[in-house]
C-alpha cells in the first residue's frame, strides 16, 4: 500500500488582511485545483497573529468555508504552519484542498472562519472574512472506471449496461 507523504506549498502566500476583511490573492496561484483533485495542493494564508487584540493563533476553530463551482458547500480545517522566512507578528494557516471543492471547473467562492467557544460550545468569537471570488479550478480529462450491471452481445453489438 503506498504511503502518502503529504505536500507543502510552493506559491505565494494568501493575504488576510483585517482591515478590509479581504483575502488578497496573488495572480500566479489564481487557480487552485484541477477537476479530480484530492488533498494535492496546499495554499498558506498569512495573517496577523493580533487581530483587535485577539489572539488568532489560540482560536478553537480555524478553517475555509467554501463553495465550489456546482454550487456543494464544505469546510476544510486550516492548521498552524511555521514557515521558514516568516514575518514577525503574523501567523501562517495551511489549506489543504480536499476533493469537495475542485468536483467541478469554473470559479469558487470561499472565506475564512476564526471561532471560540465557551465551555458549553456556544460561539463567544467568530472573525471571517469577506467571501473570495478571485479563484478557479481548472477542467481536466478524468476517465472513471465502472461497474456494469451487465455485459452482453445483442446482435452483433456488445452491451455495457451501466451499473449507476
Amino acid at each position: 500500500m503506498a504511503k502518502h507523504g503529504g505536500i507543502k506549498d510552493s506559491g505565494a502566500y494568501f493575504v488576510i488582511d483585517p482591515a478590509s476583511r479581504r483575502v488578497i490573492v496573488p495572480h500566479a496561484h489564481k487557480s487552485i485545483a484541477t477537476v479530480g483533485e484530492n488533498n494535492s495542493e496546499q495554499i498558506t494564508f498569512q495573517c496577523p497573529k493580533m487581530i483587535d487584540g485577539h489572539d488568532i493563533s489560540q482560536c478553537a476553530s480555524r478553517y475555509v468555508a467554501w463553495t465550489n463551482a456546482n454550487g456543494t458547500s464544505g469546510q476544510d480545517r486550516l492548521d498552524i504552519a511555521q514557515v521558514e522566512q516568516g514575518t514577525e507578528g503574523m501567523i501562517y494557516l495551511t489549506w489543504v484542498v480536499g476533493e469537495g471543492l475542485p468536483e467541478a471547473k469554473g470559479l469558487v467562492e470561499f472565506s475564512v472562519h476564526f471561532e471560540d467557544f465557551d465551555e458549553y460550545g456556544k460561539s463567544i468569537y467568530h472573525r471571517i472574512t469577506a467571501k473570495c471570488r478571485d479563484c478557479d479550478v481548472l477542467d481536466s480529462v478524468n476517465t472513471v472506471l465502472g461497474a456494469y450491471e451487465a455485459v452482453y452481445v445483442a446482435g452483433d453489438t456488445l452491451v455495457f449496461a451501466d451499473y449507476n
